[in-house]
């Protein structure tokens, strides 16, 4: 089973749990629910970055790493990046979100078979919703190209995403896809796309946590491992999308 490899690899190494927290940036009470066994589906990200701090990587766990059907299907290599990716800091990790979307819009561009009409603009669109309720997986790697008409919000907005959940009606509701202007932070009362222990959710910006509209809600608190991916300008209209 891949606690027990995992609980033998953090025996061999001869560290607490405090010393792997610090030594690999994941959060001491991540690693406690999941060396306790609490967490039985952890993030692959999450473990990728685990395994290798402790010097393996996930083919080293007994059965292989565990299921999450949050999470994209991806190759150790890139496992590997993303281990390196969460160790970064906040604006490194913008650095390299900026990068992937940059060569995706290129990769879109190079493979359209004739020129955009003046009115149309690409956008990028997540492909996993951001959640108005508890969080999912949101991760800059998994977007897809979509061709949009040309207006002040669809100019502004540097990627789009769908909601999933209830806790910023009536503002937003389930469905509704938001346009997102890219930014490192928002100010206090503004709502924005945030990053959460590798979860994305779309809440009002509070003081030190994250708060939804939906008063069945609780606030979230915002953690080392957390950044703001931008700030909601609008609901994108069906009517928009022209491919």
């Amino acid at each position: 089973m891949w606690l027990d490899s995992l609980r033998k690899m953090k025996a061999a190494s001869g560290l607490t749990t405090d010393e792997i927290a610090q030594g690999s940036g994941i959060p001491g009470p991540t690693l406690e629910k999941i060396f306790s066994g609490a967490t039985k589906e952890p993030k692959l990200p999450t473990m990728s970055r685990l395994v290798h701090f402790l010097g393996h990587t996930l083919d080293d766990l007994e059965d292989g790493p565990p299921a999450n059907e949050n999470a994209p299907s991806v190759s150790e290599r890139a496992m590997a990046v993303a281990a390196a990716f969460e160790a970064l800091d906040a604006p490194g990790k913008r650095l390299i979100e900026t990068v992937i979307r940059d060569q995706q819009e290129r990769m879109a561009a190079e493979q359209l078979e004739e020129p955009l009409p003046d009115n149309v603009i690409s956008l990028l669109r997540s492909c996993q919703a951001t959640s108005a309720g508890t969080g999912v997986y949101l991760g800059p790697e998994d977007m897809e190209v979509i061709r949009v008409l040309e207006n002040d919000l669809t100019r502004r907005a540097s990627f789009c995403v769908p909601v999933s959940g209830d806790s910023m009606e009536p503002l937003y509701r389930d469905g509704d896809v938001l346009l997102v202007e890219g930014c490192e932070d928002i100010p206090v009362g503004e709502i924005g796309i945030f990053t959460v222990d590798g979860d994305g959710y779309v809440k009002k910006r509070g003081r030190g946590e994250l708060v939804s509209l939906n008063p069945s809600y609780g606030p979230i608190l915002l953690t080392e491992d957390s950044w703001c991916n931008g700030r909601v300008i609008g609901i994108l209209d069906p009517a928009w999308v022209v491919g």
